[in-house]
């Protein structure tokens, strides 16, 4: 009898491992398939979420239904967009054709620079004329490749803010229906799991939204102190690039740098300088702050998650790397580490 009992309590504990084994075997292969797509479909769940946020706060607020909340949020973000576009965008226009030459400039004083000493001198011997040359004529040649590349990217574009006003107007619809997939017993709980996520990710947005504008803000003010060139244009690269942590702003950084070797090398050491005490003051004041609104993610995985999800999709892999651990952190200790392990306590860590 105690065999007995002893195997019939290991059962179900070795189908509960097959099941999981085998939901993580087709969830690999779907992902492998259909990445691209899913890939799509988070991106507008991600903004969904963000622009029902706005909703809600905005019908809290005016007293109206969420819908027109929604309506309101998205007309006031058109506008703004369209007023930068009109009041800015002749200017930022202006200013881009000025960063393309003032980088062709920089890499040509990079290049000469590296010249004056040994180590530099086989660096630049590598980039030899004749190799710049091929590569040119292979980059004209994949013109036509980059054309269509940059047509499919509007048009992804276009699907994820289509299919993003759909869900935030009508969330219930989207989450209702995934959760009649689950059996009866599971949906009260997939219920739970979702508005977790939803709510993690709208923290997280808020949280990252407003580093970007600091972090734009003190670029601003510190590349015009130091007389860089071009400091609006290069300090929205910062703020935009800082929404993917860790790699975004080393790469936001870069153009700035690079423009400023044209004042000269102690205007390039300040820029350096200015970069990495804002990344300082973001990693030790802001970040510590805000984290109290927003799920700790473990720097490690982050950057993991970005190298696997960049080599998987590419650039759109690496931009939605944090958002995307950030809901399989939630997963996880939700469906496997309170439901499976049992540990409750995980819930108040």
């Amino acid at each position: 009898m105690a065999a007995r009992t002893g195997a019939s309590t290991r059962l179900p504990d070795a189908r509960r491992l097959a099941i999981w084994i085998a939901g993580l075997t087709i969830g690999a292969v779907t992902l492998w398939l259909l990445g691209d797509v899913l890939l799509l479909v988070f991106a507008a769940a991600l903004l969904a979420v963000g622009l029902r946020g706005g909703a809600e706060r905005v019908s809290g607020l005016v007293g109206c239904t969420p819908r027109i909340g929604l309506l309101l949020v998205s007309l006031s973000i058109l506008l703004l967009v369209a007023g930068a576009a009109v009041l800015g965008g002749t200017h930022l226009a202006d200013q881009g054709s000025q960063l393309w030459d003032q980088l062709g400039n920089a890499v040509a004083q990079v290049r000469d620079w590296l010249r004056q000493y040994s180590w530099g001198r086989s660096i630049v011997a590598g980039a030899s004329p004749q190799e710049s040359a091929q590569q040119g004529q292979r980059l004209a040649s994949n013109l036509g490749v980059a054309v269509m590349g940059m047509i499919g990217g509007l048009a992804s574009i276009v699907i994820v803010l289509v299919a993003a006003l759909y869900f935030a107007a009508t969330p219930g619809e989207y989450i209702g229906g995934l959760v009649r997939l689950l059996p009866k017993r599971r949906r009260r709980r997939a219920h739970e799991v979702l508005g977790a996520v939803g709510a993690t990710l709208r923290q997280w947005l808020a949280a990252q939204g407003l580093s970007m504008l600091l972090i734009t803000a003190m670029s601003y003010i510190g590349l015009l102190l130091l007389g860089v060139p071009m400091a609006l244009l290069l300090s929205l690269i910062v703020g935009l690039t800082n929404f993917v942590p860790y790699i975004g702003p080393i790469a936001g950084a870069i153009p700035a740098v690079l423009v400023a070797f044209g004042a000269g090398m102690q205007t390039v050491l300040g820029t350096v300088v200015l970069f990495a005490g804002i990344q300082f003051i973001e990693g030790n004041l802001i970040q510590p702050l805000l984290q109290k609104r927003m799920t700790r993610l473990p720097p490690a995985l982050t950057i993991l998650s970005q190298t696997l999800l960049g080599t998987l999709f590419g650039i759109g892999g690496v931009i939605l790397a944090t958002p995307v651990l950030a809901v399989t952190l939630v997963a996880v200790r939700m469906l496997y580490v309170e439901d499976v392990l049992g540990d409750r306590a995980a819930a108040d860590d």
